[in-house]
């Protein structure tokens, strides 16, 4: 309630008060008129905001928080009432744009503010009415009442208002005519206040299936007690008396126990480091980089719109039609011969998956554990098997496989922006199973017909990172060798995964011989897929995914190979692929480095056409370059100096 009229005397306000409802009121004693108000139902808990109402204390305002489990069930209430005699409308505008720059940055639930603001929406050619609604749209706070709230004979003003943070949580707006208790009428809305989802509870376990009791007891009975004693009580005694040598012997008491505790971690680091497990190693690693990770703050929902909307942030690219994509698929020619179909898998296939699923999978959203899969293998492989080839015959992948748990994890130590964390997708482990076995057929298929050019070794059985790096290496020895010097381009893509365009891919398997039948698969598997995002025990809303192959699935990376596989049809030079890291290089002799370069500039510009032509970004700012040669030829032809004119969108690379 806007301009009460009320005053701070208890035997008044004793007539105000409502049956079933609490009500709290901010009354001005010294000026006639004015004051705002809140009427709850009494079963409405709530919590006087006087904090706020100090912010600008000169202000009519109120302000009521409703505590909710969360921030989609929690609300901030404001009332603000503006005196158009006692106010001047600019010192009023300052300090309510003061007030609600700190609101936005300081509350991060629902925010609704209502008042009789005095300024009418109706004319919104008056430049006061302009400036209001420009700072509203600067806060990104949303005014929802559009018909008048005082009507008089030959005049209507809409002068009440109800303004929100999030308008689609408003479901219905409207005035409720009242002559006979006022000369305006009551604006009200509908908001949708979700009920909280139960939030699962996590707890942390130590994992005990590696545990060996007599090797533990055995470790906790040869550990030293006796020294660690004797370190403390010549503590104490050394503070005590405060003598010399008693001091001494402390001290190399203390040293002999950091000595050996030292001596102990190495031992445990060396071992750790010494496995042949690229995987756990890097676990070691990261463990000892960062032995205290800081907890993830950022907002579930705005992370997952982050994540979703990668190609159209980065490339403003529009997604296809499930109906375009089709009817792509329909105009294709048919495939005559050799052509690439999805088989129905045997039951020894199945039963072979579910065996050999990997038991460190993490839980997908469906929360069936890898574990109990594995243990039911024999039971439920029958009929899974049922299951898969009936998708198999309809050219589909269930819905409830598509829906991913994403993870985001920082990849800087203090993450402040969305572009700081990296999505971690987790699938439902029997989607993994079905991958897995058309994985298989499509391996076969590309080794069958030497589909799969040989210098893209990400994903493939028999290569890793070193392939790439042993056979630059060579390259660049042969060179030297022969008196050459090697000028290298190293291309980076952002997010190459996720700009995958659903289109040109289905266009790109056509051309290496998948069928029809194959394609619709792909095309289902693909498409009509969403993912949430998981913070510690918050999840967000499900997002819709509509560009890239799927991250954390099995066939995802090998579809990208399969998308990246025509890249080099048209260079001259030199080209390995892992993943999407690109490296281009030609060697040459000193003298004709001129022309080399003009060669390596040709074909980035080949790269950077069938960048664009596939949707993928080239990430000039990160593509960089290398000139290598002997130390002699350094010296001879001052090479030292020499930065090789390459180009991306006309800007040079660094070296």
């Amino acid at each position: 309630m806007s301009e009460t009229w009320l005053k701070n005397n208890p035997h008044l306000l004793e007539y105000v008060n409502i049956p079933g409802y609490s009500s709290a009121f901010r009354n001005l004693d010294k000026i006639r008129g004015g004051g705002v108000g809140v009427y709850l139902r009494d079963t409405i808990n709530y919590k006087r905001r006087t904090d706020i109402e100090d912010i600008e204390p000169e202000l009519e305002h109120i302000w009521l928080e409703i505590p909710g489990k969360n921030k989609h069930s929690k609300m901030l209430l404001g009332v603000l009432y503006r005196s158009e005699r006692l106010q001047d409308f600019q010192a009023w505008m300052d300090k309510t744009e003061n007030l609600l720059s700190q609101l936005n940055v300081l509350w991060d639930g629902l925010l609704v503010v209502t008042g009789d603001m005095n300024i009418d929406l109706l004319k919104p050619e008056l430049p006061q009415v302009k400036k209001y609604t420009d700072l509203l749209e600067s806060l990104n706070l949303y005014q929802h009442v559009q018909c008048p709230t005082r009507t008089a004979p030959t005049s209507a003003t809409l002068i009440d208002h109800i303004i929100s943070n999030t308008p689609n949580r408003v479901t219905y707006c409207n005035v409720l005519p009242c002559p006979t208790v006022s000369d305006h009428d009551a604006p009200y809305v509908c908001i949708n206040i979700r009920a909280c989802r139960f939030q699962p509870r996590f707890k942390l376990l130590r994992d005990e299936k590696q545990f060996d009791e007599k090797a533990f007891i055995g470790d906790i009975a040869s550990l030293p007690f006796n020294i660690v004693y004797e370190r403390n009580e010549l503590r104490y005694l050394a503070h005590k008396t405060n003598l010399s040598h008693v001091w001494n012997k402390f001290r190399e008491v203390r040293n002999t126990i950091q000595t050996k505790i030292k001596k102990v971690k190495r031992a445990f680091y060396q071992k750790a480091l010494s496995s042949k497990n690229p995987k756990e190693l890097w676990k070691v690693i990261h463990r000892i980089l960062h032995p205290n990770p800081k907890p993830i703050n950022a907002d579930p929902d705005q992370l997952n719109s982050h994540f979703s909307s990668t190609s159209q942030r980065l490339l403003g690219s529009v997604p296809t039609s499930p109906s375009a994509l089709q009817e792509l698929v329909n105009s294709l020619p048919v495939c005559m011969s050799n052509s690439f179909n999805i088989c129905p898998v045997a039951h020894s296939e199945v039963l072979n998956q579910l065996r050999t699923i990997r038991s460190d999978c993490s839980t997908g959203i469906d929360q069936i554990p890898v574990k109990y899969l594995k243990m039911a293998a024999d039971y439920i492989a029958s009929p899974l098997t049922y299951i898969i080839n009936g998708f198999i015959a309809n050219h589909s992948f269930p819905d409830v496989w598509k829906t991913a748990r994403v993870s985001p994890i920082p990849k800087v130590a203090s993450p402040t922006e969305l572009d700081h964390y990296r999505p971690i997708s987790i699938l439902p482990a029997l989607s993994k199973v079905y991958e897995r076995l058309i994985l298989n057929q499509i391996v076969k298929y590309i080794d069958q017909h030497n589909v799969l050019n040989e210098n893209v070794t990400g994903f493939r059985k028999g290569h890793a990172t070193s392939s790439v790096l042993l056979r630059v290496r060579d390259d660049v020895l042969k060179a030297m060798k022969k008196g050459e010097i090697t000028l290298i381009a190293f291309a980076d893509f952002s997010k190459a995964f996720d700009t995958v365009d659903f289109a040109v891919i289905i266009k790109k398997l056509h051309a290496i011989g998948f069928s029809h039948s194959s394609l619709n698969w792909i095309l289902n598997y693909l498409t009509g897929r969403k993912q949430l995002v998981q913070v510690n025990d918050s999840q967000s809303e499900l997002a819709d995914v509509l560009f890239g192959v799927p991250q954390g699935s099995i066939l995802g990376p090998m579809l990208f190979n399969l998308y990246v596989n025509d890249l080099q049809n048209d260079f001259t030079c030199r080209c390995f692929q892992y993943a999407d890291d690109t490296t281009v290089y030609r060697s040459c002799t000193p003298k004709n480095l001129s022309q080399c370069v003009q060669e390596m500039n040709d074909n980035i510009q080949t790269l950077e056409t069938w960048a664009t032509e596939s949707n993928l970004l080239l990430n000039e700012n990160k593509t960089k370059q290398m000139l290598i040669s002997t130390r002699q030829m350094s010296r001879t032809h001052n090479l030292g100096d020499i930065t090789p004119p390459l180009t991306i969108k006309n800007i040079s690379l660094e070296s």
